[in-house]
C-alpha cells in the first residue's frame, strides 16, 4: 500500500474526516459493518443549522423545542409508546410563570396556569371567565349582620343566630335576635346551685325542658369512693383495700370486734342499702340489740336436748351478751366462743342463716371449767 491511496484520507472521496479503521472514519466504517457499504447514504446535520433548543416541534401547534426526529420530547415519548403522535390526549401545556395566566390577576398560579380563584371559573364558564378579575373578600370579622345584628357575619349576610333562623323558616327574624350572651349565673330551677348552659338552665334541667319534663331535682349521685350496691341490694365499701359489706362493717365497729359466725345483720325497715346508725349497740326492753336501722341477730343453738346441755349454753351466752354483771358471773362458761367471721362469711345479711356447732363449742367449755 502507498501512502497516498485515496482511503487513506478516508476511503469516501467526498468525505474530508480523518481514517481511523481500515481507511474510513467512524462513520463510514460504522456504515460499513452495518451495510456492507461505506457509500450508504448517510444524515449529516449542517453545523450551520441553528441550536436544537431554538427550533420548535413539527407537530401543529406545539411550540416546544424539538429533541428527536423533529419532535419535542413529549410527541416522541407519545410516538414510541403509541405509534402516532397525533393521539387524542392532550399534551399539557408549560407555564413559565408562576403568575395566574389570566391578563387581570396577579395571584400565584396553582392548576393549569390559573389562581385558584380563576380555576373554578374556569370550570364552570370556560376561557371567557378569565377576563373578569377576581373581588377581594372582605373579613367576615369586618361585615356585619344584615339585621343589624352586632354579631358578625358568617353566611348569606346573616350572622349565624339569623341565618339558621332564615334557613328553618324563610325570615331571618329582624333584629331583636341579639347575640346569644355567655350565662353567667346558675340554673334557674328551683333547688339547683350548678351553673346555667342553655336557657339559664343547667344540661340536666334543660334536657327535662326539651323533653317536657317537670323541672325537679335532679338524681343525686354518691360521691366517688362511698361504695356502690351489688345485685342483692347491700352496699359494699372498701376497708383496707377490701370489699365489705357496709352494715356488717358498721356493727363490727359497734362492737368492738369482728362479728361472729353465728351472727348476722338484720335491716329494722326492710331496706337493705340503708345503714343508719345512731350510737352503740342498745338492748332494748323486748332483749333486740339495735343501732338506728340496724339490728344484730344471732342463729345459734344448742346441740342436743338434755338439760345440762342447754344449761350450759345459756350460761354460755349470758357471758357473751348479758348484762357485765352476767358476763363476769358467767365468763367460765364462755369458753372458746364460735368462731369469728371468716371471708366465706363476710357476705351474710338480712334472713341469711348458716349453720354451726356453736352449742358443742359451749357445752365443751362449760365441761372443762366444771
Amino acid at each position: 500500500m502507498t501512502t497516498d491511496a485515496p482511503w487513506k484520507l478516508g476511503g469516501v472521496e467526498a468525505c474530508q474526516n480523518a481514517a481511523e479503521s481500515r481507511g474510513w472514519c467512524p462513520k463510514h466504517y460504522w456504515r460499513w459493518k452495518k451495510y456492507g457499504d461505506p457509500d450508504t447514504p448517510v444524515r449529516v446535520y449542517s453545523t450551520a443549522a441553528p441550536a436544537l433548543g431554538t427550533r420548535q416541534c413539527t407537530v401543529s401547534g406545539c411550540e416546544r423545542p424539538r429533541r428527536t426526529k423533529e419532535w419535542c420530547g413529549t410527541h416522541y415519548a407519545r410516538w414510541r409508546k403509541e405509534g402516532n403522535v397525533a393521539g387524542e390526549r392532550r399534551i399539557r401545556e408549560r407555564y413559565d410563570s408562576n403568575i395566574c395566566r389570566s391578563p387581570v390577576c396577579d395571584r400565584p398560579r396553582r392548576t393549569k396556569g390559573l389562581c385558584l380563584a380563576h380555576y373554578q371559573r374556569f370550570k364552570k364558564h370556560g376561557e371567557a371567565a378569565l377576563v373578569t378579575p377576581i373581588t377581594v373578600a372582605v373579613p367576615p370579622a369586618v361585615r356585619g349582620c344584615h339585621e343589624g345584628c352586632t354579631r358578625p357575619h358568617q353566611a348569606q349576610g346573616y350572622c349565624g343566630g339569623h341565618y339558621l333562623r332564615f334557613r328553618a323558616t324563610g325570615d331571618p327574624g329582624g333584629a331583636e335576635l341579639q347575640a346569644k350572651m355567655k350565662q353567667t349565673g346558675g340554673c334557674h330551677a328551683p333547688g339547683c346551685t350548678d351553673p346555667g348552659r342553655a336557657k339559664n338552665m343547667c344540661a340536666g334541667h334543660y334536657r327535662r325542658l326539651a323533653l317536657g319534663q317537670p323541672l325537679g331535682e335532679k338524681k343525686k349521685y354518691a360521691p366517688a369512693g362511698a361504695g356502690y350496691v351489688n345485685g342483692g341490694g347491700y352496699r359494699v365499701i372498701r376497708v383496707n383495700g377490701r370489699s365489705v359489706m357496709e352494715h356488717r362493717h358498721f356493727v363490727q365497729e359497734l362492737l368492738g370486734r369482728p362479728l361472729l359466725a353465728t351472727e348476722t345483720v338484720h335491716h329494722v325497715n326492710g331496706v337493705k342499702a340503708d345503714n343508719r346508725t345512731d350510737g352503740p349497740l342498745v338492748e332494748d326492753e323486748q332483749g333486740r340489740w339495735r343501732s338506728g336501722n340496724l339490728e344484730l341477730w344471732s342463729h345459734a343453738h344448742p346441740y342436743g336436748q338434755e338439760i345440762g346441755p342447754k344449761s350450759d349454753w345459756a350460761r354460755g351466752w349470758l357471758a357473751a351478751y348479758g348484762t357485765p354483771q352476767e358476763r363476769v358471773a358467767y365468763a367460765g362458761f364462755a369458753g372458746p366462743l364460735p368462731q369469728a367471721e371468716t371471708g366465706g362469711s363476710s357476705n351474710l345479711g338480712c334472713g341469711e342463716e348458716e349453720q354451726s356447732a356453736g352449742g358443742r363449742g359451749f357445752r365443751a367449755a362449760a365441761s372443762t371449767g366444771a
